[in-house]
């Protein structure tokens, strides 16, 4: 039901083109038939108990709610197959608007060749009976009280819908209370006031330092020559050999 909410302009779009019977909503109309006839194919794609079987009940599917929709076009338009084939061209076109024209044309030329014949094996068959009439008469909605009373139920509708997601919206993006934004800074802050850096130093930098510097020092205390006397002048040569001693001692 939703999914035919959202996309009523485009059932607008269509009842624009179609030349539809003054008295008939035709968008409410097709609106009414959607919601009642695409659940059935859902149906039969979710509950296919295998894919042959599938295949068989999806063309059937298929087929009934092409007539089933035909004989509804019928019933709501003047002009007849003039306005189906008005609509089914204006679709094609919307959806094949992004390919080239000479693809286009010839999607929407062979689509359309196809439809008609279509329509015309369907005219031949037993499809307008009093009881096809009313099965497609069941979807047809009248202007007035009924009409509105369809508007406000999908106005109230989309509107729930909107609400749910924006409440989904506001639970996914909630910040929760473990999250950096939450937690506590002040003993931050008050490093920074007080100039001192909270980043930890690597565990064992002091003690290689340390230990670095004490070998540093050993070094040097084995490669460096030893200290000279602070004064050269020795005037005598008891000084002399003192200062001789002094180096090789």
């Amino acid at each position: 039901m939703l999914l035919v909410d959202s996309s009523f302009d485009q059932l607008e779009e269509v009842a624009s083109i179609a030349s539809v019977r003054s008295d008939i909503d035709f968008a409410e109309t097709l609106h009414s038939f959607l919601a009642n006839n695409l659940t059935t194919i859902a149906e039969i794609i979710l509950t296919a108990p295998s894919t042959s079987e599938f295949g068989t009940r999806f063309r059937q599917g298929g087929q009934q709610l092409l007539s089933r929709l035909m004989r509804l076009c019928q019933r709501c338009f003047v002009d007849g197959n003039a306005s189906v084939e008005r609509v089914a061209q204006n679709r094609l076109e919307a959806i094949s608007g992004d390919v080239g024209p000479n693809v286009r044309e010839w999607t929407v030329s062979a689509t359309m060749g196809h439809l008609r014949n279509y329509i015309a094996s369907a005219n031949q068959s037993n499809v307008n009976t009093a009881e096809a009439a009313e099965d497609v008469e069941q979807y047809v909605v009248l202007r007035g009280p009924d009409s509105e009373a369809r508007k406000q139920a999908r106005g109230r509708r989309l509107q729930q819908q909107r609400e749910q997601q924006q409440m989904h919206e506001d639970e996914d993006f909630a910040t929760p209370r473990s999250s950096p934004e939450h937690m506590d800074t002040s003993a931050t802050e008050r490093n920074d006031e007080e100039g001192i850096s909270a980043r930890p130093e690597p565990v064992g930098t002091t003690t290689a330092a340390a230990e670095l510097s004490s070998r540093a020092e050993s070094a040097s205390g084995i490669i460096a020559p030893p200290s000279l006397p602070q004064t050269l002048m020795f005037p005598t040569e008891v000084g002399q050999k003192a200062f001789i001693d002094s180096l090789i001692f």
